[in-house]
């Protein structure tokens, strides 16, 4: 777990990222909402891809989540819903919830359901960090991110090479883009950008209050 405060604003970001616990996740997870909350952390931002059947060649979707009613009232928050195969970040979610972190939010991708699901997805990642920075209002500048986004252009180009050899997949491809062309279901990171808008009011609205001013 890592603590930040970022420069111009009173916000505290408490980052934790570690695999799901097989064992005793309840007790872990609640002693660390509990000591977000001591130290004034009053939400919390749960990430996760999932597979879906969206090709590479198209924007990743993006869907964001709450359980709590004044979020799902701005436009692009949904109510907390997920009826896929319960994952831990939907366990975290409900568990965050039940601590008192009740404004709270998960961010979903979408990813390609063919690809390996042991690859790693720089594309992912980046998309990932790319709507944060929207719903936090911060910026990410760093080295690691900068050879983050490098990886990710050279691992689309990889991708691309590599599946012009696989003609069912080929298929696959032109049928997703087909589906996703045809629909306006797929959420961009610039559309995300438009509706988010009034969450981040909420954060000031919280924030001119002093201690409570942060985020996790």
């Amino acid at each position: 777990c890592t603590s930040i405060n970022v420069p111009g604003q009173t916000l505290l970001l408490s980052i934790a990222a570690a695999p799901p616990p097989p064992l005793h996740r309840k007790k872990l997870t609640t002693g660390c909402f509990r000591d977000g909350l001591n130290q004034g952390i009053p939400r919390a931002v749960f990430l996760e891809t999932n597979e879906a059947q969206v090709p590479q060649t198209r924007r990743y979707p993006l869907a964001l989540t709450s359980y709590d009613g004044q979020l799902t009232a701005v436009p692009g928050i949904g109510v907390e819903m997920h009826t896929g195969p319960v994952s831990p970040t939907t366990i975290l979610a409900n568990q965050a919830q039940q601590a008192g972190l009740g404004r709270s939010l998960t961010l979903r991708v979408g990813i390609p359901g063919y690809l390996s699901a042991e690859a790693q997805n720089p594309r992912a990642v980046v998309d990932m960090i790319k709507a944060l920075e929207k719903i936090l209002g911060i910026t990410v500048d760093s080295e690691e991110y900068t050879e983050l986004q490098a990886k990710a252009d050279s691992w689309e180009q990889e991708l691309a090479d590599e599946m012009a050899d696989d003609f069912e997949k080929v298929e696959i491809v032109r049928e997703y883009e087909q589906r996703v062309d045809e629909s306006l279901q797929s959420v961009s990171g610039e559309e995300l950008a438009n509706d988010i808008e009034e969450f981040l009011g909420t954060l000031t609205e919280d924030t001119s209050g002093g201690a409570d001013g942060h985020s996790q």
